[in-house]
């Protein structure tokens, strides 16, 4: 009963960057102290620490049928800033608007376009932080603070070609995000559901 599951779930987060001053040598007089309160403000301007980092963490479960979960192993994980990858956010949106098997044919071509699309974008987009799922599902990334942050997982499994999911999260704060693959049709899923 496996299949795809799309949540919205981002995580935003940004680094400040050291900033290298020349420093004039002293003069006398007014002159330097002039200077010297501009350099001094100069100086308290200055990012000296870098942004507070979030960690996003979970855990991704499937099932075969109600009541037999179980913890979804060597799972890509990506995160993204959803500002800089608006491409990826914009297909990932549209393809949870398809129907992919009761569709007229145009919306199964587009379904296929939209996929290889998917896969190119998971494979070549510049990822915040990138992690497989353990031997119990869980997952962790490691982020710099931001707004919001994109949580995208994909694989390509012999049974299940549309393999992915999706969450745009808050990205301040840590951040928990579970996946049911089988988008609850397999009862509830907790983090601490017994995985197989």
């Amino acid at each position: 009963m496996a299949g795809v599951f799309v949540v919205g779930a981002l995580v935003a987060g940004g680094a400040c960057g050291h900033i290298d001053q020349k420093v004039d040598p002293p003069r006398s007089g007014a002159v330097h102290s002039a200077d010297a309160a501009a350099q001094a403000g100069a100086e308290s301007a200055t990012p000296t620490a870098r942004a507070q980092s979030v960690i996003i963490s979970g855990r991704v479960m499937d099932c075969l049928m109600p009541g037999q979960q179980y913890d979804v192993q060597a799972f890509p994980v990506k995160a993204f800033d959803p500002a800089s990858n608006g491409k990826l956010v914009g297909l990932l949106r549209s393809r949870d608007t398809l129907t992919f098997f009761t569709g007229p044919p145009a919306s199964r071509a587009r379904a296929n376009s939209e996929y290889y699309q998917l896969k190119s974008l998971f494979t070549t987009a510049t990822a915040l932080a990138l992690d497989s799922t353990s031997s119990t599902g869980r997952y962790s990334l490691t982020v710099p603070s931001m707004d919001s942050v994109l949580v995208f997982g994909f694989d390509e499994r012999e049974d299940m070609p549309e393999y992915y999911l999706y969450r745009i999260v808050g990205g301040r704060s840590n951040v928990s995000a579970l996946f049911d693959m089988a988008g609850g049709g397999c009862g509830p899923v907790s983090d601490t559901t017994k995985g197989r």
